[in-house]
């Protein structure tokens, strides 16, 4: 129980700063402060205590810190939308609440996550729909055709199909670990495996595309590419994954840019804004104007000019931010969402299982990368992508997948090493057969099945191939240990891309505000 004594004293503390904040808002607005005033946040706070008890009942073991670090990041993020969109705060505080709700839900109905084994490939296929639903029946709002419409609601499928997806892609890794790591040639010094292990890099490469180019969604490929890539290096251990995914992913990117219209824009106003300033490039040079103008401290909770940035409550909330609470403010938001993405892979890294590995990293890159994407494209570090500030945006698809997101991770980390269950070993080496060993990694043209020698007594050539796949550094309580290893140098990368940010606020804010 130290666990969630812990995250109750950090709910505590960080029910001063989101209370605080609102209060600054309502004294901005003219009114007065008080108990009827400051109901949004205290509504809030009582929300995530009763979340608190439920994990208390429904998962002690899972990590302390993910809980109060959301509930900061929605106290601000609830606060900037009832600042800068009225009109639409009382919906997104509703949806707000219902998100908590669906998290206890979640973690009510999803006792442990062995069912992802089970059902992975249904999974994907949901998620698989999802993703392209909108190509068919979607609507097209701000020139992305991203959402559907259900009886007056519009609603962002793809939001839900990152979960599904990254379930799916937990499942499979883990089933497929150690033979995936095997490889079994060399070109340019880099190992790499058999073509057909490289087909479901392919296979999300080519439904990336499928998004760019006809869903106008250049956020949501790069963000759906970059969960599987780190997954599958997590998973193996092999650079050479990485490299080829990258190698991808420029070949993706030129062509894109080659034949596509809406991507041209986006990198040409990356480029430079201020060359269409009144047209394509309004949005980002208001933002960076609003980031200006905020410098180190802000310019005070509800005296910015952030209005003038279009759709500003959703995409450029964090202009916002930066704009009434500084750099400081700015960069404790950034710090946030990096110590979301620690804490997420230390779960990642205490997991009993693959599964539980896999799952817990893919979720966090899932909310830690879409935090890097939108903060990056809106200062201007890379090219404009379009996705929402997760917790913070103003939302309902966003915010009810993120919080569906955090019930998973709590779940994983309730069923990490030290409670009732054993660590599990890695993959599903010992239940595959010895043909699906041999053609995993024969070489081209041998078939270890054909040979006298294969099927002869005890001792056969899949039996040795299946000992020394076991006994690989991706084997047993060694593969645990790679497998920590790696997340931890996926921590490193976390806090390096959120300390690039960081630094390009700074530059924005600070070093080059007087030019802005």
């Amino acid at each position: 129980m130290s666990r969630r004594n812990t995250e109750l004293l950090l709910l505590i503390a960080s029910a001063f700063p989101v209370i605080l904040l609102y209060a600054m808002y309502v004294l901005t607005a003219g009114a007065t402060v008080s108990f009827e005033t400051l109901a949004v946040p205290i509504g809030l706070f009582a929300a995530f205590a009763a979340a608190h008890i439920a994990v208390r009942i429904l998962a002690p073991g899972a990590d302390p810190a993910i809980l109060p670090i959301v509930f900061v990041l929605s106290g601000i993020g609830i606060t900037f939308v009832t600042r800068l969109a009225p009109d639409l705060a009382i919906s997104q505080l509703i949806i707000l609440f219902v998100s908590v709700a669906l998290m206890v839900g979640t973690l009510a109905l999803v006792k442990n996550l062995d069912v992802v084994m089970r059902y992975k490939y249904t999974f994907g296929i949901i998620g698989i729909i999802l993703l392209m639903l909108p190509i068919f029946i979607g609507t097209t709002i701000s020139g992305s055709k991203l959402w559907i419409r259900i009886a007056g609601f519009t609603i962002q499928p793809g939001e839900f199909a990152k979960v599904f997806i990254v379930l799916f892609l937990a499942g499979y890794l883990a089933e497929n670990r150690e033979l995936l790591s095997i490889s079994n040639r060399k070109i340019l010094g880099l190992k790499i495996p058999r073509f057909r292990l490289l087909l479901p890099l392919f296979a999300v490469w080519g439904v990336c595309l499928l998004i760019v180019v006809f869903e106008r969604d250049l956020g949501s490929a790069v963000l759906f590419y970059t969960i599987f890539l780190l997954m599958l290096y997590v998973a193996t251990g092999r650079f050479s994954y990485v490299i080829i995914g990258l190698a991808l992913l420029a070949v993706g990117a030129v062509g894109a840019y080659k034949f596509l219209s809406h991507v041209q824009v986006r990198f040409q106003v990356w480029v430079d804004p201020f060359k269409d300033a009144q047209g394509q490039g309004y949005q980002i040079v208001q933002s960076l104007y609003s980031l200006a103008d905020g410098g180190l401290v802000g310019v005070g909770i509800g005296n910015g000019m952030a209005n003038n940035i279009p759709v500003v409550e959703s995409d450029f909330i964090f202009s916002a931010i930066g704009e009434e609470m500084g750099l400081l403010g700015g960069g404790a938001v950034l710090i946030l969402f990096m110590l979301f993405a620690v804490r997420g892979l230390t779960t990642a890294a205490r997991a009993k299982s693959d599964l539980a590995a896999f799952s817990a990293t893919g979720l966090t890159a899932a909310i830690s990368f879409q935090a890097f994407l939108i903060v990056g494209g809106v200062t201007r570090l890379i090219p404009l992508t379009g996705v929402t500030l997760p917790f913070m945006s103003q939302g309902g698809s966003s915010l009810l997948a993120s919080f569906i997101i955090v019930a998973l991770l709590l779940r994983a980390g309730d069923e990490a090493t030290g409670r009732e269950a054993e660590l599990t070993g890695t993959g599903t080496m010992a239940a595959i057969t010895d043909d699906q060993v041999a053609s995993a990694v024969a070489p081209t043209g041998t078939r270890f099945a054909s040979a006298p020698s294969y099927s002869h007594g005890n001792h056969s050539a899949g039996s040795r191939m299946r000992r020394r796949l076991l006994d690989t550094p991706e084997s047993g309580v060694l593969g645990r240990v790679a497998l920590a290893n790696r997340l931890t140098r996926a921590v490193f990368a976390f806090t390096a891309l959120f300390a690039i940010l960081i630094g390009n606020l700074t530059y924005v804010q600070v070093i080059k505000a007087k030019d802005y």
